[in-house]
């Protein structure tokens, strides 16, 4: 019995040992979480932070286009106060109406063949679905601070006015629809 009993406290001990064990290891593991915690709340600032810079660049450059083409269309005699628009959810980031006018555009940092593309299909979008936000004359605007010539060729096919703060690489026409 004496022999059981002593046996009975050696697996008791060893029962402790291991259960102090599991106790160190997740107290390493709480450690552990509480700096990944930290890490990530340390990203989470950084991500509110870039996008506080984000959302800073983009409101200027759309300020930037909306000024710089509608100062270029004045000086052309059409007087317009160019904005954004929506079709659904989809965004028009250069927008305005003068007469029997339409602007109607993009805004990019590095103009793509595929935003020409793109504001194709949006325009295509709004007579399906916000006919009323076209006129019979249509302007077609890329503001871009970055312009390929590979790009300018394709634009050009396209009849956008493609500029930039500095230059007009294609054309301002005037489509009828």
């Amino acid at each position: 019995m004496w022999e059981n009993q002593n046996r009975l406290w050696e697996e008791v001990k060893a029962l402790r040992e291991g259960q102090n064990k599991l106790w160190e290891s997740q107290n390493r593991l709480w450690e552990e979480v509480r700096a990944l915690r930290l890490g990530q709340e340390r990203l989470w600032d950084e991500v509110r932070s870039i996008k506080v810079t984000l959302d800073r660049l983009v409101v200027s450059e759309e300020e930037e286009a909306w000024e710089v083409v509608g100062y270029r269309l004045r000086e052309l005699g059409i007087n317009v106060k160019l904005d954004k628009v929506f079709i659904d959810n989809v965004e028009v980031r250069i927008y305005g109406v003068s007469d029997d006018t339409c602007i109607f555009g993009e805004i990019t940092v590095r103009l793509e063949s595929s935003l020409i593309y793109e504001l194709e299909e949006k325009i295509k979008l709004a007579r399906e679905k916000k006919p009323t936000l076209l006129r019979p004359k249509l302007i077609k605007v890329i503001y871009a601070l970055v312009v390929t010539p590979q790009v300018i060729e394709l634009a050009r096919e396209h009849g956008i006015w493609v500029l930039s703060v500095r230059q007009e690489y294609t054309p301002l026409i005037i489509h009828s629809l």
